[in-house]
């Protein structure tokens, strides 16, 4: 059932993205990025907090990006995800919304991954925070390939 679910998910996600990509705004850019840190809100904390991966991003158009990647998760874990973000709300470098995808590694299972996101993004490098709420922030840096 849960794979059922996982790819039901995954076909959303493969849909938005695919929809996104038929509205173009800007030429798609291609980013390294590389999960680095979390913090967790419970304190103190036996979760791993140094989450050490990598990734790709590619921007869609203004609002849309696809992501993948893995890394070490707070479990100890090796996590591998793919999703979407869409970032609705754009000002100067900065971008908010929220990512939808699915994230191996927990509990032994895929699950459905939907949290909000900031990003900032100066010339070649950038940040991404992703958010779940009263649990964790994580950071993930990047740089841009021209």
């Amino acid at each position: 059932m849960k794979y059922l679910v996982a790819g039901a998910f995954l076909g959303f996600v493969v849909g938005a993205i695919m929809h996104a990509s038929k509205v173009h705004a800007a030429e798609p850019e291609t980013f390294i990025t590389t999960m680095v840190r979390s913090y967790h809100f419970k304190r103190p904390t036996l979760y791993n907090e140094e989450n050490y991966g990598l990734g790709i991003e590619r921007t869609i158009n203004e609002n849309w990006r696809f992501s993948a990647g893995f890394y070490r998760n707070s479990q100890r874990n090796d996590s591998v995800y793919i999703g979407t973000i869409y970032t609705p709300l754009n000002y100067r470098g900065f971008h908010a919304g929220v990512t939808l995808g699915v994230i191996s590694g927990y509990n032994d299972s895929v699950v459905p991954a939907v949290f909000p996101t900031l990003i900032y993004e100066y010339k070649k490098v950038g940040m991404n925070l992703t958010i779940v709420p009263g649990s964790v922030v994580g950071l993930h840096l990047k740089y841009k390939f021209e």
